[in-house]
């Protein structure tokens, strides 16, 4: 039997196959289409399910009997929607999550509600990036589509709607459009009359790892799919990718690293603390039943990856896996060649700085710059301030839960990096577990599709059965001594 994870990423889309003890039996990976709009970037609801569609195809045929593939679960970046009128039609593109045309939006939120209150509720600050924003701004911006719409569905429930015909959400992704009372889970009434919104366009919600149905006729004809195959919930892709990675317990963090960098740990209860409010880390509803999470970022790590990557390239942009190969050429050569390790630094804030300083029009900066600086030089450098990054995201996330992490796994597809990975371990000045599955949070679909499918019996069965082995990788003192001083300077160069 297997299971089948979905991973709709913000540069990639992905499908992976998995058998009941986690081994990949089969994978398939597109491109994401962003389009860059005069008012937003989007991706276009139809491009999406079309691309869903042959990934899964991709996947069934290269299995024997499309019945042997016994659930399917979606992970994905959590913020973005689609509206969707009475028949079930996308109304509208799916505006980015990043995207700032609902700043607007997020500054009504705070001349206008109790942020505290706010934040007790939803576990959030009214950050621009959250799904009631993008629906405020349907109201305000395209009234005659806000008039129609009959559901607002994130990405995952986009699909299994696609997939069923039902309409969905799971804690997890719910925990991102600053709607949910993450302490009762449960929509909330007061945030939904605060925004004067329409109580009945949010869907039903459920449990990640539940059976939202099987295949509807169509579906299975555009997908290959047996119609037997269940469709479970999923949820936000780097809680996804936490709960493959076995951070389901206080003490242990995550590092998922994509084209955005998040940095996760698990915890018993919401929480309150004054240093979480100051630091303006979110918290919201884990995938593991019962559990909640505290979790900050940086909002450009692959993609800030990408942009130095540019300057070795030709113009066309590889394929995910020739970039990969090309990543780990350039970067082990920097380290190799680079002679500029403590005189060259670069901030990676290309989409502003993320928790414990969040400001969105803070800005990419390089210190340092003189005539004999070389490409290898900036790549390294790029690599040491995301490390410094992980750091400060690290330490000030462990004063809001207050304790050091026993354990810090890295997982994502960048975690292969083996000179980025030794980097990280001696910047934070301690060992690092890396995963060996690249895909994290297709995995962690894949584990909610046998709990929903009922193949595993609970959370604990699928995790015993499907997370991968880990890898150590020590950190050096010596190199560590270096870095902290290189961390040092890095943390003052952010307040000049």
């Amino acid at each position: 039997m297997y299971l089948l994870g979905i991973d709709i990423g913000t540069s990639y889309w992905k499908a992976v196959l998995y058998d009941i003890s986690g081994r990949v039996v089969a994978g398939s990976v597109l491109p994401a289409k962003v389009h860059r709009g005069a008012k937003f970037d989007y991706y276009e609801p139809g491009r999406l399910w079309q691309s869903v569609t042959l990934l899964i195809r991709k996947i069934v045929s290269q299995v024997k009997d499309p019945v042997s593939i016994g659930g399917i679960a979606v992970a994905s970046m959590a913020e973005s929607g689609v509206p969707l009128d009475k028949r079930g039609r996308a109304l509208f593109p799916i505006i980015a999550w990043y995207d700032k045309c609902t700043m607007a939006q997020s500054e009504w939120w705070l001349e206008n509600a109790d942020r505290r209150k706010v934040r007790g509720i939803t576990g959030l600050h009214a950050k621009h990036i959250y799904s009631v924003n993008k629906i405020m701004w349907l109201r305000e911006n395209e009234p005659a589509v806000y008039g129609k719409m009959a559901k607002w569905l994130c990405i995952p429930g986009f699909i299994v709607h696609k997939l069923t015909g039902a309409c969905s959400m799971d804690y997890s992704i719910a925990s991102r459009t600053m709607l949910l009372d993450i302490n009762k889970r449960k929509w909330s009434e007061e945030m939904i009359e605060h925004a004067k919104l329409d109580r009945n366009i949010l869907p039903p919600l459920y449990p990640a790892g539940t059976a939202i149905g099987k295949l509807t006729k169509e579906a299975a004809e555009a997908t290959g799919l047996d119609r037997k195959t269940v469709v479970v919930t999923g949820g936000h892709d780097h809680v996804c990718g936490a709960f493959a990675a076995g951070a389901v317990n206080e003490g242990t963090m995550v590092d998922s690293m994509g084209t955005a960098e998040s940095m996760f740990c698990a915890v018993n209860a919401p929480v309150r603390s004054k240093n979480i409010y100051k630091a303006k880390f979110s918290s919201g509803c884990h995938v593991q039943p019962g559990k909640y999470y505290v979790m900050g970022g940086i909002y450009t790590s692959g993609a800030a990856v990408d942009w130095v990557a540019g300057l070795f390239s030709s113009g066309k942009k590889p394929v995910k896996e020739d970039k990969m190969n090309f990543y780990k050429k350039i970067i082990n050569e920097s380290s190799k060649l680079s002679s500029k390790e403590h005189d060259l630094f670069l901030v990676p804030y290309f989409r502003g700085s993320g928790p414990p300083d969040v400001d969105y029009n803070r800005r990419a900066m390089i210190f340092g710059l003189n005539l004999s600086v070389t490409k290898h030089d900036l790549v390294a450098a790029a690599i040491r301030g995301l490390c410094c990054e992980s750091r400060k995201t690290m330490e000030a996330l462990e004063s809001c839960v207050n304790g050091k992490m026993r354990k810090v796994v890295v997982v994502g597809s960048l975690s292969g990096i083996k000179t980025w990975m030794r980097t990280k371990a001696n910047t934070l000045g301690r060992d690092i577990e890396v995963m060996g599955v690249p895909e994290a949070g297709a995995l962690g679909a894949a584990m909610l599709a046998g709990m929903g499918s009922g193949i595993f019996k609970s959370a604990g069965e699928v995790g015993e059965n499907m997370r991968p082995k880990k890898t150590l990788i020590k950190y050096e003192p010596a190199e560590t001594l270096k870095l902290n001083s290189y961390y040092k300077t890095y943390c003052t160069l952010l307040i000049k």
